[in-house]
């Protein structure tokens, strides 16, 4: 997708079991990616922190290390995450060349801008979250090593789900492009709740 074509690495179901990471842990080797996205959005360090850091941080307890694919594109694991963020910073670049909203008038233009960014920013950081639902399984164990069952996305992250640590299985047969009819269900969980509000306000977006 927006032509990424990532040569593969070592495919994530050959690398075992894997802790369960906070968010923020998760997020440390993708913090030269998260400096340009925070220098495209261009909002004060409090906006920041409350709408898109946070909502960053939730998607990243939401995927872990999760591949965004079996064997094509960032099927290494950490894939979905590296996927996602990459997204997000390519599509804020292209924003950047939009007025938003289109055919408004100018002081509509600036006073909605910062509205319409958020909304390409998590539009496009959700956009293949569902994969995590249709496309893998994830199999939680416990600390002494014991299988605890299925991870269920539906419920939230693994982070509150009870076990240390989990496994990736690949679904077989799913529908084609399944998983983007799924990816909104999971806004709730990933998106904060205020910033939620914040788009409800502008219905244009």
């Amino acid at each position: 997708m927006l032509g990424f074509a990532k040569k593969p690495r070592r495919s994530a179901d050959e690398s075992g079991e894997q802790p369960i990471l906070t968010g923020k842990t998760l997020l440390v080797e993708h913090r030269v990616r998260l400096r340009s996205i925070r220098a495209i959005v261009g909002v004060p360090d409090a906006h920041w922190r409350w709408l898109y850091q946070t909502a960053f941080t939730n998607f990243a307890e939401m995927v872990q290390r999760l591949p965004a694919s079996e064997a094509h594109h960032h099927c290494e694991l950490g894939g979905l995450l590296r996927h996602a963020l990459e997204v997000v910073e390519l599509a804020l670049k292209i924003r950047r060349g939009y007025v938003l909203p289109p055919d408004k008038e100018p002081e509509i233009v600036i006073a909605e801008q910062d509205a319409w960014t958020y909304a390409v920013a998590t539009a496009s950081l959700l956009h293949d979250v569902g994969k995590a639902m249709v496309d893998q399984r994830i199999v939680l164990r416990g600390r002494d090593g014991l299988p605890i069952g299925l991870w269920s996305p539906w419920v939230g992250p693994m982070t509150k789900a009870p076990g240390t640590h989990y496994r990736i299985e690949f679904r077989r047969g799913q529908a084609h492009r399944l998983h983007e009819a799924v990816s909104p269900l999971l806004v709730t969980h990933i998106v904060p709740a205020d910033g939620l509000r914040w788009l409800g306000d502008h219905h244009d977006t």
